[in-house]
């Protein structure tokens, strides 16, 4: 009888072990995925004084960081501005004039060395030294819409 006790015990024991340890496996896994399936909200982007654009985000519960993209040209697509470490705004100053900057962010979190990121912002644009009627063209040439004149 003792040695069916001690089987019993030591797979009770065993049984214990590996639910304790998928205790602690899993909520990393099951946070990871669904950090992957948020999307950050971008708030605003917006020209100051025809010099920088102002890029700014809500914070996203769980994030370390967020990578900026920015597309001037249809053709080159987004590419990475840069990435900030915990805040929620962005200044670019490496702006010229007459020209459409079109933003989108994504979050990512790192734990334990492994990064995550979340899904893409929606896509918004600001414009530097334009008038308003050049500024609306460029949008919609570049969201590959026609314009004709009337």
């Amino acid at each position: 009888m003792d040695k069916k006790k001690n089987k019993l015990n030591a797979f009770v024991a065993l049984l214990l072990t590996a639910c304790l340890f998928f205790v602690q496996v899993t909520p990393s896994f099951g946070a990871s995925v669904s950090f992957q399936k948020k999307t950050p909200n971008l708030n605003s982007v917006r020209s100051v004084q025809d010099s920088y654009i102002q890029v700014k985000w809500a914070r996203m519960a769980g994030a370390t960081g967020y990578q900026i993209y920015r597309l001037t040209d249809r053709q080159s697509g987004f590419k990475k501005l840069d990435s900030v470490k915990g805040g929620i705004s962005y200044v670019d100053t490496k702006v010229i004039g007459n020209t459409t900057y079109y933003y989108k962010i994504r979050a990512y979190k790192t734990v334990k060395g492994k990064t995550t990121y979340s899904r893409y912002s929606k896509v918004k644009f600001s414009e530097i030294g334009l008038t308003d009627s050049c500024a609306w063209n460029n949008h919609l040439i570049a969201s590959g819409k026609r314009h004709t004149k009337m």
